[in-house]
């Protein structure tokens, strides 16, 4: 579906609410624009509390825990959520039969927005590199034709609500992942700038080979007549540079521009240290890629650095969230993998007292643990993953790690274990590398736990 069906007087399925409320700003919209609106989603209602009561004044029918083909009946349009992964679904094949007309919320908004684009999109570093740019450009704002900025996207925010306000003059910041990326083809669109941080395997359990996933990460740069603009960051940059190696990367990007006028910009490594709050070498290449972003669009560079120097970075984020005793506290429970663990470890260039793990996942964790290893004065491990990590670092311990390691039954024990191993100058690093879904709806409710267990715990402690 190009997007433009009619909506007001007809029946819209939103299919999946979301944990995060991913649903929950197109459902909004719809009911918004006059249409009659139904949301199917097969996760269990308790898990969708708070998606749901934040549609309560809104007259839209919920069938939670299900997906009946029967709720396709007299629908006029679908909107699929982007975690839904097609040739896996059932519910979808069944859209397809029936002929209806589908598409994503991200789609509706990128086909009405009258803001000029710049749509972020990698494996790493996405979500921060946009803030970054987004923060830029306001500082840039009263300085300039710009009237306002917005961000949205896979952030967590719809800007489908603010698109009756959006003018020619705003920017709108789009963070994409490959999933909603997936089915832009389907619409015309080019942003005004693209940017690409990093490309690594990632999400195979949806995409199946890196081809595929690098193949929806290229869509980001639109449709045949492509971004005026093309950021790519240093990793990119040095494979795209590279003659001398083979690379299919680099064959499938050069492919995708062939024959589109693209101003590229590529990205090299800092050289000095760029002045940002926000640790680790990962967030001074991030803040050089909204560097080079925002100087593509105009911004000021002295403008564009002022701003960077008071950016606290995102919440869940090596977030330090504390400071006892001269113990910093930092929250990461972002980090749902244990490439995101390895990179906050490597960040931090302090003792650590770490704690990590959550929900079953499919990854190596050699990698991390060879870090925790060298960096770690001890570990507290929690749930599935928890014990696997566990497993691993007493057999880096016989390989001459020394560290204390705990097998916690929960949070509260493993905060109040590593509150008392830490010393002065150290760093307690709540980075799970693993997902929430053992206990918690996203890993914003994990953050947040994490941040009343040790408010708790502190108070207990009379620190």
């Amino acid at each position: 579906m190009d997007g433009a069906e009619r909506v007001r007087g007809r029946r819209w399925l939103v299919w999946g609410l979301g944990r995060l409320g991913g649903g929950v700003g197109v459902a909004r919209w719809l009911a918004s624009q006059g249409a009659e609106v139904t949301v199917v989603d097969r996760a269990e209602p308790g898990t969708l509390t708070e998606s749901v009561a934040a549609l309560s004044d809104l007259p839209i029918r919920f069938h939670l825990g299900e997906e009946d083909p029967a709720r396709l009946e007299g629908v006029a349009g679908v909107v699929v959520n982007p975690a839904v992964v097609p040739s896996k679904s059932v519910f979808f094949q069944e859209i397809v039969r029936r002929g209806l007309a589908w598409t994503t919320e991200i789609n509706l908004f990128l086909e009405r927005c009258p803001a000029a684009v710049i749509a972020v999109t990698g494996s790493y570093g996405k979500s921060t590199t946009s803030a970054m740019i987004a923060a830029m450009l306001e500082g840039a704002a009263g300085r300039s034709e710009v009237s306002r900025v917005f961000l949205g996207g896979n952030i967590g925010r719809s800007l489908l609500d603010e698109l009756h306000t959006m003018q020619r003059t705003d920017w709108a910041v789009m963070e994409l992942s490959s999933a909603q990326l997936e089915h832009l083809p389907r619409i015309a669109f080019a942003p005004a700038a693209a940017v690409i941080t990093n490309l690594h395997p990632h999400h195979l359990d949806r995409h199946e080979t890196f081809e595929a996933y690098a193949g929806a990460k290229l869509n980001i740069l639109g449709d045949a007549h492509a971004a005026r603009i093309l950021i790519l960051g240093p990793e990119l940059s040095r494979e795209l540079e590279n003659r001398e190696t083979p690379s299919g990367l680099r064959r499938m990007l050069e492919e995708r521009l062939d024959g589109r006028e693209v101003n590229l910009r590529l990205t090299s490594e800092p050289v000095e240290p760029i002045e940002v709050r926000t640790p680790g070498r990962h967030n001074q290449v991030n803040a050089q890629v909204a560097l080079n972003t925002t100087a593509a669009v105009g911004v000021p560079e002295a403008v564009a650095r002022e701003v960077l120097a008071t950016f606290g970075g995102l919440p869940h984020r090596l977030e330090c969230v504390g400071r006892v005793d001269d113990v910093d506290y930092v929250n990461d429970s972002k980090a749902t993998s244990p490439s995101g663990t390895r990179t906050a470890l490597e960040a931090i260039g302090r003792p650590v007292v770490a704690i990590v793990g959550g929900a079953a996942i499919d990854e190596p964790l050699e990698a991390c643990v060879e870090v925790m290893v060298q960096r770690c004065r001890a570990v507290a491990c929690l749930g599935e993953t928890g014990r696997r990590f566990a497993c691993a670092l007493r057999e880096g311990k016989l390989r001459g790690g020394v560290f204390e390691l705990l097998e916690a039954s929960d949070l509260e024990e493993a905060v109040a274990w590593a509150m008392d191993r830490a010393r002065a100058g150290d760093v307690v690093l709540f980075s799970p590398g693993a997902t929430s879904f053992d206990r918690y709806v996203n890993f914003e409710a994990r953050g947040a736990h994490f941040k009343a267990v040790l408010a708790k715990a502190i108070e207990r402690a009379g620190r």
